[in-house]
């Protein structure tokens, strides 16, 4: 996740701004049973070592009704936060931006968790976000949508380094982390998640990419892939 955060301009030498700090707890310690909660807050993103194991992995993901669920989209989704932060403290212009495609952030971010948990995500939500989870508060919304920004963009980055081509992209020169135009890198990317889904179903596995980009969700992503890649112009 570092590493290809870092060839938008994220956390390298160049970066002036913050960095972020890990906790990698383990609910399993010397004292007992531990609660470890993930999350972010203020640059420390925590991540429950739990889900390193592949079984409690699939149990969390079932009994959450998710869709996708490791390591790396925990990672993804958290550091998302961060960035949220950072992209407030450099840019005037992101706040106001962010508010009228995401809605306002400083909506009572417990008292919208507690609604989403105890009622669920509001009908149609598919319309509106990438997942259930999205509708439950603007910092979800845009920490689901960005996290996703990160998995397409590294997926067609991975297929391309793999020399594997697909009719949207017949340039294995293509960059997709320079890639400043989002259409053209969601579509191809899009499109490979449903061919790699195809070729996981063939032996029995869960989709790689099991997302449909709506036209509102799709604007989401967009402007999100903007902030993110445009961190260092």
């Amino acid at each position: 996740m570092l590493a290809t955060l870092a060839r938008w301009g994220w956390f390298t030498t160049e970066d002036a701004g913050q960095s972020p700090e890990f906790h990698l707890l383990s609910e399993n310690t010397a004292s007992g049973p531990a609660v470890v909660v993930m999350g972010h807050a203020n640059g420390l993103v925590t991540i429950n070592l739990a889900e390193a194991d592949p079984v409690e992995e699939v149990r969390r993901r079932e009994a959450l009704s998710e869709r996708l669920r490791t390591m790396t989209v925990h990672f993804r989704h958290e550091i998302a936060h961060f960035l949220f932060e950072r992209l407030t403290a450099s840019r005037p212009e992101f706040p106001d931006a962010f508010r009228a495609i995401f809605g306002d952030e400083r909506e009572d971010y417990g008292e919208a968790l507690k609604r989403h948990y105890a009622n669920g995500p509001p009908a149609g939500w598919a319309d509106q976000f990438i997942t259930p989870y999205a509708s439950s508060h603007a910092h979800e919304d845009w920490a689901e949508t960005a996290a996703h920004v990160m998995h397409l963009t590294d997926m067609l980055d991975s297929a391309v380094a793999s020399k594997l081509l697909l009719p949207p992209l017949n340039n294995l020169d293509y960059d997709a982390y320079a890639e400043q135009n989002p259409d053209p890198l969601i579509d191809a990317a899009a499109s490979y998640g449903v061919a790699l889904n195809h070729v996981n179903r063939a032996m029995g596995h869960d989709d790689i990419y099991p997302f449909v980009h709506k036209p509102v969700v799709r604007a989401k992503l967009v402007a999100a892939h903007g902030w993110l890649s445009g961190f260092a112009a």
